[in-house]
């Protein structure tokens, strides 16, 4: 909780500051406001510091760091908003006799006295502090928290406790010559709850040396609740042939049938993981050709009737929870790195796990708590208190036991963790990519002695040996390359980030867009690409920036009504493909751009192009499409659609 306002803090103290350094001349009105205001927000930083360690659980403390959220982000506005205003006031006066310029004077005073507003509610807040009763307490520093921590992990993926006889009944499913089996093609399926193992007993059953014997073809992919169908069979293809350039420009249907090709003379097993739904299985079982070889698919899902739709003659295999020894194998070896444990902990040790009831994820994230004081009877003990109130079977309290483990993260670590709710489902996240975003967010803090790469590297180990996040794989120096996230671990990070208001979910159904100050590149516009029901997008003030945007991809394809403002774009490359249903084209403040892309005149559907303060460039490519549409409709016997309207301010353009 109290996580967000250090890190938010952080950040916005370094733009403050720098806003003060290099906007003197713009900022002068509140020059002293500001520099007061930093003061200010620097010992809440160092309050927040101080106890949300010890005391992250605390519901008044959860108050007072909801309350520094919104005055941070208050702030942060304030002081953009004013120094953009003084520049137009700057820019005002120089040309005064600019009609179209509106007066901000009064802007910027209104920003000015949002700017004393802020100041005074951050003493206010400070000032309010004792009321949470901590003054006397003395908080444990957390000491070495940016030490080095290349050491390998105690326990890697690939060292699976438990699920010996499940995995023996599953390969018998997958290779036994039983009478409800035949040399057809058969799908097989686990079906469990979240965090019981199904994956990880697909990849243990995958990787065993009989599978590996009976079945020369072998594929894993994830499928989960987002997948493209296109991905899918990229990735099945990618693990027993080449993929080639034809390959990646094929569709959905041709690389399905090229799938299919492949497969109708081999022996195969593809392991579908996290199937959520029976319209999923649909769209992908035909690649899967019934060749008479004993052929197989593994389905693992949460849900029954995905399982049963699959295949009604065979009974899914249910996946039961850990037995208790293979519950306290898998804690120590997570927690001491071998099967030991010391006698004076014992008695805590199962208390822990009889409350985490044979839950593998459970005792993994508990053991995450637990690894860093292995050695402390106290800490100890209060886990074992708490986890009585966070851990239980049913599956809507899953999320307790994560929000344990993230109560009892120090405060760096909290940011970083939940922005990995960013990347989509089962991803493998490229470290290095994942640290920059750590950094550009500010999540990062400057270390006289340390890179701001190294800290964020250190700071991904602490997360791994907390067992938050898994390793995909390792460089020859014991470097993270990749790493992923557990689905249901992400779906926390989301919401916790949500509410935290870290970031925001764009969802796929949405119809209506609005960027504003987002700082894109363009390229990033084919993101925006797969929301299939977009209609209507509107980019404002610098949503996107860079001087090329080449319209790539499917494009934009229910989109109706696109708003371009106040960006830096000088080329915009784009067909008529991309944009098929187009209704209405706004384009203000594009001062750079050289053209209208004459690609767009031939959407049928145009109706408008509307132009406020662009260059004689952009005027003249806009009635090139206009003279295009006119013969169009001209020669349309039909007269069908609306008539084409070209709107250009100033007119002299």
């Amino acid at each position: 909780m109290a996580n967000i306002p250090d890190a938010a803090l952080g950040f916005i103290l370094q733009n403050l500051k720098e806003s003060v350094q290099y906007n003197t001349e713009l900022i002068g009105g509140v020059k002293d406001n500001v520099k007061e205001l930093c003061e200010d927000l620097e010992t809440l930083r160092a309050f927040i510091r101080e106890y949300t360690d010890k005391y992250s659980d605390n519901e008044i403390l959860e108050k007072l760091a909801s309350e520094i959220r919104g005055v941070v982000y208050r702030a942060e506005d304030a002081i953009e908003t004013y120094i953009s205003c003084a520049s137009v006031q700057k820019l005002r006066r120089a040309i005064s006799k600019a009609t179209h310029f509106v007066d901000y004077i009064s802007d910027l005073r209104a920003v000015g006295k949002e700017i004393e507003k802020v100041s005074k509610d951050v003493q206010e807040i400070y000032q309010n502090r004792a009321a949470l009763g901590f003054a006397a307490m003395q908080i444990e520093e957390i000491s070495n928290r940016r030490q080095k921590k290349k050491k390998t992990p105690v326990v890697e993926e690939d060292n699976v406790v438990g699920f010996d006889d499940a995995a023996k009944e599953v390969i018998e499913l997958l290779t036994g010559e039983s009478d409800d089996q035949s040399d057809q093609l058969e799908v097989i399926s686990i079906i469990g709850m979240l965090g019981l193992g199904k994956t990880t007993l697909a990849k243990k059953v995958l990787n065993d040396p009989k599978i590996e014997y009976e079945f020369y073809t072998r594929a894993f992919v994830n499928v989960s609740q987002e997948y493209e169908r296109k991905e899918m069979f990229l990735k099945i293809l990618g693990q027993f042939t080449q993929i080639t350039d034809q390959m990646n420009k094929m569709s959905d249907e041709q690389l399905c049938k090229e799938l299919h090709d492949q497969l109708k003379t081999r022996k195969y097993l593809i392991v579908m993981d996290d199937v959520w739904t029976n319209e999923a299985w649909d769209q992908l079982k035909g690649a899967f050709p019934n060749n008479n070889k004993r052929s197989r698919v593994l389905i693992t899902s949460r849900h029954k009737p995905v399982a049963v739709h699959a295949n009604q003659s065979i009974d899914p295999y249910f996946l039961r929870f850990l037995y208790p020894e293979e519950s306290r194998e898998l804690l120590r070896r997570k927690v001491f790195g071998n099967n030991c444990c010391p006698s004076e902990l014992e008695a805590y040790e199962l208390r822990i796990l009889q409350k985490c009831d044979g839950l593998p994820l459970a005792i993994v994230v508990v053991a995450g708590i637990l690894v860093n004081h292995r050695d402390r009877t106290d800490w100890w003990k209060k886990v074992a208190e708490d986890v009585n109130d966070y851990v239980a079977r049913k599956q809507e309290q899953s999320y307790d036991v994560i929000k344990l483990s993230y109560n009892h993260m120090p405060y760096y670590l909290k940011p970083c963790f939940l922005y990995l709710g960013v990347f989509r489902e089962d991803f493998e996240i490229p470290v290095w990519k994942l640290v920059r975003l750590w950094i550009a967010e500010g999540f990062i803090p400057r270390d006289g002695c340390m890179s701001l790469e190294d800290i964020a590297e250190d700071y991904l180990e602490e997360l791994v040996d907390r067992n938050l996040v898994m390793v995909g794989h390792r460089r020859l120096t014991g470097q993270i390359k990749t790493c992923r996230i557990h689905d249901t671990l992400r779906d926390f990070c989301k919401k916790e980030a949500t509410k935290e208001n870290l970031f925001q979910e764009i969802k796929r159904k949405l119809t209506r867009l609005t960027l504003l100050n987002t700082l894109l590149d363009w390229k990033h516009m084919s993101t925006l690409g797969k929301l299939e029901k977009l209609e209507v997008l509107k980019l404002k003030d610098n949503a996107f920036q860079g001087e090329l945007w080449r319209t790539e991809g499917g494009g934009f394809r229910n989109l109706k009504v696109l708003h371009i403002g106040s960006t830096n774009l000088v080329m915009w490359k784009a067909l008529a493909s991309h944009f098929p249903i187009l209704r209405s084209l706004f384009l203000r403040h594009c001062t750079k751009l050289e053209a209208v892309p004459s690609g767009l005149g031939d959407i049928a559907t145009l109706q408008e192009i509307d132009l406020y303060c662009t260059n004689s460039m952009v005027a003249k490519s806009a009635r090139n499409i206009q003279v295009l549409k006119l013969k169009v409709q001209a020669n349309d016997k039909n007269k069908r659609g609306a008539a084409f309207k070209l709107s250009v301010y100033p007119p002299d353009q």
